[in-house]
C-alpha cells in the first residue's frame, strides 16, 4: 500500500475526497497553475529523464549550479512529468508527457518564484539520500545546487 495524501490548494489535508486524487507523500505542492493543483516529485523515472537530457547526472548539477532560468524551468518540468507521462500501450514506456518545459516556465513569475524554488528545493532535497559524513556520491551537494539556483532567480533560499 503506498503513502498517499491528498492536499487541498492552501495546504490543508483533504479528508473528504481521499478517492479523487492520490498525492504520493514524497510530492510537493507548487501552486495553481492552468486550473490545477500541481506537484513537484523525483522518482527514478524523473532523474533517469535527468540523466537522459544532460547526459550525466553530474552534468545536471553542473548546469542547474549555474542559475540558468533555461535550467530551472527544466528541472522543474522534470520534477512534474512524475504525474503528466503518457504511456505507450505495449511497452508502457513514455511516448510523451502532457506538458511543456515552455509551458512550466509561463508558470513562473516574480511573486511566486520564490514559493516555487522553496519547493523545488526540497523537493531535489527530500528525494537524495541522506549523504554519508565518509562517503560522498557527488563533488557539489544537492542544496548548495538548488540555493545556487534561487539565488540567481534573484531570491533569498531562506527567506
Amino acid at each position: 500500500m503506498s503513502n498517499i495524501t491528498e492536499i487541498k490548494a492552501n495546504g490543508e489535508v483533504d479528508k473528504g475526497n481521499l478517492a479523487d486524487i492520490k498525492i504520493p507523500s514524497d510530492a510537493y505542492a507548487i501552486g495553481v497553475f492552468d486550473d490545477k493543483m500541481r506537484y513537484v516529485r523525483f522518482d527514478l523515472n524523473a532523474f533517469a529523464e535527468m540523466e537522459r537530457i544532460y547526459g550525466s547526472m553530474e552534468a545536471a548539477n553542473a548546469a542547474l549550479s549555474k542559475g540558468s532560468m533555461i535550467e530551472i524551468r527544466k528541472i522543474l518540468w522534470l520534477g512534474l512529468i512524475w504525474n503528466e507521462a503518457v504511456l505507450d500501450e505495449i511497452t508502457g514506456e513514455p511516448i510523451k508527457y502532457n506538458i511543456t518545459i515552455y509551458q512550466v516556465g509561463g508558470w513562473l513569475t516574480a511573486q511566486n518564484m520564490k514559493a516555487v524554488m522553496a519547493n523545488l528545493m526540497s523537493a531535489i532535497n527530500g528525494s537524495m539520500p541522506a549523504e554519508d559524513a565518509e562517503e560522498k556520491t557527488s563533488a557539489v551537494p544537492a542544496t548548495s545546487l538548488t540555493e545556487d539556483a534561487v539565488k540567481a532567480a534573484g531570491q533569498s533560499p531562506n527567506s
